[in-house]
C-alpha cells in the first residue's frame, strides 16, 4: 500500500506543469516578475484537486506551481 500511495505522489508530481518557455511556474505566495503575464494553471489545479487525499501534491502545486507565465506584458 506504501508503494502504491508513493507511486501516485510522483504521477501527481510529474503530471504538473512547472515552466513553460517564459520561465518557471512561481507559488501563490511568491513575487512575479513585473515584465511578464501570468495566468492560473488549470492543468496543475486540475491535478492537485484529483490528488487531494495525499497531501504531498496540493501543497506542492499552491506553494510552487500555481501561476505559469503566458507571455510578455
Amino acid at each position: 500500500m506504501k508503494r502504491f500511495i508513493a507511486t501516485l505522489m510522483i504521477v501527481a508530481l510529474t503530471g504538473c506543469t512547472s515552466a513553460t518557455q517564459f520561465g518557471p511556474c512561481v507559488g501563490a505566495f511568491d513575487e512575479k516578475k513585473p515584465d511578464l503575464e501570468y495566468k492560473v494553471s488549470g492543468w496543475n489545479l486540475a491535478m492537485a484537486l484529483i490528488f487531494f487525499e495525499l497531501v504531498a501534491p496540493p501543497i506542492q502545486v499552491v506553494v510552487d506551481e500555481t501561476f505559469c507565465p503566458v507571455g510578455k506584458k
